[in-house]
């Protein structure tokens, strides 16, 4: 009997996760966002079937956790707020990935803090010096472009809470536990054109979760 070739097990996990892709887009569950000029590999549509078994996950998720619950609040933050809120917690300062660039061929950015080579991973190209880059998407708001009227996009969701904690204590005094469901984060990075499926736990819907002790 002839042997049969084992199949490396990162291929088979590729070639799973290409016939997953596959599914969703054939179902209607989701699809690459402008899939049509290229898309971005962390954006996606949710097709119809996706968007019912979406808010069904979220549907029972706040039955379960909220409102069979008498210590929890819903809180749904705006998405852009003052940006004092992101300097007073440091992500205007701190929020920075280090990236160095292939001055090769390919011209590939890795960040400079998970590759341990001085030479390009993809085609042994020299590398760039490493420079920070914030990853926090910015906005303008106003009519005039200028440093005045510079606002962010969320890149987590906690600030939300923190800055609505007197706002939701005082009228549930008693509520050890507040979730923030639902709400999108943003952060800059750099991605390769292929469709990434959202992650399936019930923390990709972007809830974050504060606890308080009460003594």
């Amino acid at each position: 009997m002839a042997a049969t070739a084992e199949v490396p097990s990162e291929r088979k996990e590729l070639d799973d996760l290409q016939k997953l892709v596959a599914l969703c887009k054939r179902r209607g569950f989701v699809f690459q966002s402008a899939d049509i000029y290229g898309g971005f590999a962390n954006t996606y549509d949710y097709g119809p079937l996706g968007v019912l078994l979406k808010n069904n996950v979220r549907d029972a998720w706040i039955r379960s956790t909220i409102q069979r619950r008498d210590d929890v609040e819903l809180l749904d933050a705006a998405l852009i707020t003052s940006p004092k809120v992101w300097v007073a917690s440091g992500h205007v300062a701190e929020f920075n990935d280090p990236l160095v660039q292939c001055l090769g061929e390919c011209k590939s950015r890795y960040r400079a803090d998970q590759i341990d080579t001085v030479r390009c991973p993809n085609c042994n190209g020299e590398l760039s010096e490493p420079r920070m880059f914030n990853t926090m998407f910015k906005t303008q708001v106003g009519p005039v472009a200028d440093e005045e009227n510079i606002a962010y996009l969320p890149p987590e969701t906690a600030q939300g809470i923190f800055v609505n904690f007197l706002n939701v204590g005082n009228d549930a005094p008693q509520t050890a536990l507040w979730h923030r469901p639902g709400q999108k984060v943003f952060q800059e990075r750099d991605h390769a054109r292929q469709l990434r499926l959202p992650n399936a736990g019930i923390r990709a819907n972007g809830a974050r979760v504060l606890r308080r002790t009460w003594h």
